[in-house]
């Protein structure tokens, strides 16, 4: 699978799924635009600028490559950046789905 695929973004932006996805990634990443959940994004600013898109496409990518065991993934570097710098911006930033989807590496 190439990282550069398009693939059809689903965008959420009401319901009670949105409202819960909002109110915990709130906590983990003050002032998120999106949330990507397997194969949907959860808007929280419309429209979503393009970089955005792209970003949350790459969150796409990496849910169909890795599945389900991605969520686990995700939170156990979040916790260990937590632990770590001591600051939830910083744990996440310095994730590496984050880092990949951000395009300063390929893999995670």
């Amino acid at each position: 699978m190439k990282m550069d695929e398009k693939r059809e973004i689903r965008v959420v932006t009401q319901g009670v799924p949105w409202r819960i996805v909002g109110r915990v990634s709130a906590w983990f990443v003050p002032g998120r635009v999106a949330v990507t959940m397997g194969r949907k994004v959860f808007a929280y600013v419309l429209p979503l600028p393009e970089k955005v898109l792209e970003h949350e496409r790459v969150h796409i990518l990496q849910f169909e490559r890795e599945g389900f065991k991605m969520w686990p993934k995700y939170m156990w570097f979040f916790v260990r950046n937590w632990l770590r710098f001591r600051d939830r911006r910083t744990a996440y930033l310095e994730n590496p789905y984050e880092v990949e989807a951000r395009g300063e590496i390929r893999t995670v």
